[in-house]
């Protein structure tokens, strides 16, 4: 064989290997960017990519920060519970104990004291008539029988009565309530003193006095 042209071909076969060679190199070279740049899939099955929002805890009005958003969701679920809650209704009084009752014959209980609303007192001439709390000065001994029971006798068509207390005793608790036909209140009264009260619709004539002493 010609030397020259065994060495013609040996030249021709070496471009070709370092052409062949450059083909890769770049080819590799593009893949690695495509596949390496932000935005695209990553093995893991997560996206990566930059936002931009503004964040109280940045330097600057506006922050760049890296989010993350995985491709599998997972959903959880919320439970609510409801709570029943009831109400109870109970007359009103400042007083240290108060219960209430209804009945067309009202039974003192023990140890207690009594004073009646009796019919007619609503009357415009209840005054000139006589005719007031029951007993209008009432007198009770403290912790003996100082819980007065208040009995509405006043069985008129009416709306009833509003007592409260116009003044009392410096350490005294002054009471108030409503009060409605038939129906029974009870206050306890633990200081010493003269309680003096009336009733806020008819307090003309509809006054007493309710003096406490020790035992």
């Amino acid at each position: 064989m010609n030397p020259r042209r065994s060495e013609r071909k040996a030249i021709a076969t070496a471009i070709l290997v370092a052409a062949v060679l450059i083909v890769v190199i770049v080819a590799g070279g593009f893949a690695f960017y495509v596949f390496s740049s932000p935005g695209s899939p990553v093995s893991d099955g997560t996206t990566t990519s930059l936002t931009s929002s503004t964040n109280d805890n940045c330097a600057q009005p506006v922050c760049t920060t890296l989010s993350t958003s995985s491709t599998s969701t997972s959903t959880s679920s919320l439970t609510t519970s409801s709570t029943s809650s009831s109400s109870t209704t109970h007359s009103t009084t400042s007083s240290t104990s108060t219960t209430s009752s209804t009945s067309s014959t009202f039974v003192l209980p023990a140890g207690g004291s009594e004073v009646i609303i009796p019919p007619g007192i609503q009357n415009a001439d209840a005054k000139q008539e006589n005719i007031t709390f029951n007993p209008f000065n009432l007198k009770v001994v403290l912790g003996v029988n100082s819980t007065v029971y208040f009995y509405d006798a006043d069985m008129q068509d009416n709306l009833g009565h509003v007592l409260e207390t116009t003044s009392w005793p410096t350490n005294g608790t002054p009471f108030a309530f409503d009060i409605l036909p038939g129906q029974v209140l009870n206050v306890t009264l633990t200081t010493a003193g003269t309680y003096t009260y009336n009733c806020e619709w008819h307090p003309v004539w509809m006054t007493g006095t309710i003096t406490v002493v020790s035992g």
